[in-house]
């Protein structure tokens, strides 16, 4: 059997113990990554100065993306700082909500589902991007696209999940945990990232050689070829 998380692979080891498992999570599409289209044309509320935080993926019940916006509304200060959001969800209309409650319409920003290609130009643009789940413990063993594709851009990480994945940032230092539901520690994260600017080598090192090689779709795959022959030999 082929978990995509080692915090899957646990839950399967103790129902069935007998079962031989192997480890497979998502990989990077480090091909598409690869590809920076300068003539992208950004909205005209982008500016040149403007310093980017990317949430790419669902806005449903599962993703605590509320966080993210009470951590943001702590920000001390949000000149010249855009929050976007790609996905689209059940969850859209209570974000948009309490964008406005907050005030911050000048500041974060919806663009709902747009293409896997312009996904990327985005991702390329931003200085940071969330990985953020309920604090349900089934959601600490997931394996979100989302992760992935931060790392193929060689962009960190602020996450929320007690599995795995805080253990992956922890060992690797490629982005900051946070509790769920403390939307200081959200904000004390988004202003390290601010501070540090997107060109900081001690997150760009530790993420690039995760997803050059590591999490690579090749590497992956042959990972998992080479114990099929194993186990059909």
């Amino acid at each position: 059997m082929v978990p995509l998380s080692t915090g899957m692979e646990e839950h399967i080891k103790l129902r069935f113990p007998e079962i031989e498992t192997l480890v497979i999570p998502n990989a990077c599409d480090n091909e598409l990554f690869k590809t920076f289209n300068n003539n992208f044309q950004f909205p005209e509320w982008l500016k040149n100065s403007d310093k980017v935080l990317i949430y790419a993926g669902s806005l449903g019940l599962m993703d605590a993306c509320d966080e993210i916006i009470h951590g943001f509304n702590l920000v001390e200060n949000k000149i010249n700082i855009k929050l976007v959001f790609i996905g689209d969800g059940t969850e859209r209309k209570h974000l948009e909500e309490l964008v406005k409650n907050y005030q911050l319409e000048d500041f974060v920003y919806f663009l709902g589902l747009i293409p896997k290609t312009d996904v990327v130009q985005w991702y390329h643009r931003s200085l940071v991007s969330f990985v953020v789940f309920k604090n349900f413990p089934i959601l600490g063993t997931s394996s979100p696209n989302k992760m992935f594709d931060s790392f193929a851009a060689n962009i960190p990480i602020i996450q929320n999940t007690q599995g795995w994945i805080r253990e992956l940032t922890n060992h690797f230092g490629v982005g900051i945990n946070v509790e769920s539901n403390n939307p200081k520690e959200m904000s004390a994260a988004i202003e390290t990232f601010l501070e540090l600017e997107i060109n900081d080598s001690k997150f760009k090192m530790n993420i690039e050689s995760l997803a050059l090689h590591d999490f690579d779709r090749t590497f992956l795959a042959n990972k998992y070829l080479s114990k099929l022959h194993e186990y059909l030999s």
